[in-house]
């Protein structure tokens, strides 16, 4: 009588890895860490703070003499197709702009990963409107400066491109995304969400920048005035609030990094 051999059983694959010194196999699991990639917490504070560093058109403006007047013109008028300095004021914007869409990119998927507060990844988008918004104006700048007579009897008339109308648009998405920003900043730090805190300084420079910004647009909407000066302290604070923000990241991007759960307080110091 012929009899088969069994052949011997191949035990099933586990789930879990066995290889010796696996974490598995010490009984534990790997523990991600709770501010993502170390890389990307550096990116968003170095993006921006050169962003912030970038961004003030207003010592560009000074560099070609204020060959506007400073209260009843605006800095974007500098970017016109008519103005001399037209291409450099247009590639300061663009760099600017593409400088907060790489930082709004690594904070928001720095946040994700940290599990940050709500307002921390509106934040990042915040900032990431604020870019595109900067690079449309870019793109898109008026056809002439509008402080100029010919121009603004140009314009009465409507004899200028689309292009120039729909500057207004792109430059009030990336005002109103600067301000919404820079309050998102104050409300963080009253506000102690999970996550890291704003500094006391950069809470402070938030807070001037949106006052600057709330005279510019009571001066613009309500009173129908050019607020040359107000768009000019807004730029300077915001692009001040930017590069305090980027440095506090950088300088604190261990601790964020090691990833406390409870809120982290930045600092400048």
């Amino acid at each position: 009588m012929i009899t088969r051999r069994r052949s011997p059983r191949l035990s099933k694959p586990t789930a879990k890895s066995e290889f010796p010194g696996s974490p598995a196999r010490r009984g534990r699991t790997p523990r991600r860490r709770p501010g993502g990639s170390h890389r990307a917490v550096l990116i968003a504070g170095v993006a921006t703070f050169l962003t912030g560093l970038v961004y003030p058109t207003i010592v560009a403006e000074a560099f070609t003499g204020w060959t506007l007047p400073i209260s009843n013109s605006y800095l974007s008028e500098y970017s016109a197709r008519s103005m001399p300095f037209s291409m450099w004021f247009r590639i300061l914007d663009a760099t600017a702009g593409s400088l907060a869409v790489v930082a709004a990119v690594a904070f928001l998927a720095v946040a994700r990963n940290a599990r940050w507060s709500r307002l921390h990844r509106l934040y990042g988008w915040l900032l990431l409107a604020f870019g595109a918004g900067t690079i449309c104006d870019a793109i898109l700048p008026l056809d002439c400066a509008v402080v100029q007579d010919w121009c603004a009897e140009m314009e009465f008339q409507g004899r200028l491109s689309i292009e120039h109308d729909i500057h207004v648009v792109t430059s009030s998405i990336a005002t109103g995304s600067a301000m919404a920003c820079a309050l998102a900043v104050v409300v963080l730090w009253w506000w102690r969400p999970r996550g890291p805190r704003p500094s006391v300084v950069a809470m402070v420079i938030a807070s001037a920048s949106v006052a600057a910004n709330v005279w510019f647009l009571v001066a613009y909407v309500v009173l129908d005035q050019v607020a040359g000066v107000a768009q000019r302290a807004n730029v300077t604070l915001f692009a001040l609030l930017l590069m305090v923000v980027g440095f506090s990241v950088v300088r604190n991007r261990r601790a964020i990094y090691s990833g406390p759960s409870e809120t982290l307080r930045l600092t400048v110091h």
